[in-house]
């Protein structure tokens, strides 16, 4: 049967790949630039157990951050510094921060159209939120935060985007066309 109707599966097959090359082609190019923050509190180095709890207190902290990072306060900071035309509500939209399970790491990750555009992002994002970090961990009076903020992984410039990712949409495109080919072959088959 798929012999007999060979000509309709593939022109199912070229039509699909087609549109799916159409959208890949067509979208604009998103680049990711990634920075990664370590967060630690103070402990004492005579005191283990004070340190246990300063490295418990950080996980602790380090989830409550990660909420933080796109908030108004160091998103306008962020604008500030790189003189953006966006308001932090836009700004919110290409930005992210998560935390892998177990450890005081903060991953920010920051989109834009333009690679430079976006590692520029991650560095001021990553810069103005361990300074909101330690105003918000220096207790009243005191003179230093209790919370330390280092970034050990800043941001590059990214050399391929993240998404339009052309290939799968080729290769979805190639697996339904086949399908609806298919299909279709058994449809007037049946007819």
């Amino acid at each position: 049967m798929v012999r007999h109707h060979w000509i309709f599966v593939v022109v199912s097959v070229l039509v699909c790949v087609g549109v799916a090359a159409g959208l890949a082609w067509g979208r604009t190019a998103i680049y990711e630039s990634h920075a990664q923050l370590f967060v630690s509190a103070k402990g004492s180095a005579n005191d283990p157990g004070a340190t246990y709890q300063a490295g418990l207190f950080s996980q602790e902290r380090v989830l409550s951050y990660a909420q933080m990072v796109s908030s108004p306060a160091v998103l306008d900071a962020v604008i500030a510094e790189l003189h953006l035309k966006e308001t932090s509500r836009d700004l919110e939209s290409k930005v992210d921060a998560s935390v892998p399970t177990g450890t005081v790491l903060l991953n920010i990750t920051a989109r834009d159209s333009s690679p430079q555009q976006a590692a520029a992002i991650a560095r001021a994002l990553a810069q103005q939120f361990t300074k909101f970090v330690l105003h918000l961990e220096t207790p009243p009076g005191a003179t230093t935060s209790r919370v330390t903020v280092n970034t050990t992984n800043p941001a590059e410039v990214s050399s391929s985007p993240s998404s339009p990712r052309k290939l799968e949409y080729l290769a979805i495109g190639l697996v339904l066309g086949f399908a609806l080919g298919i299909v279709g072959a058994f449809i007037r088959e049946a007819l």
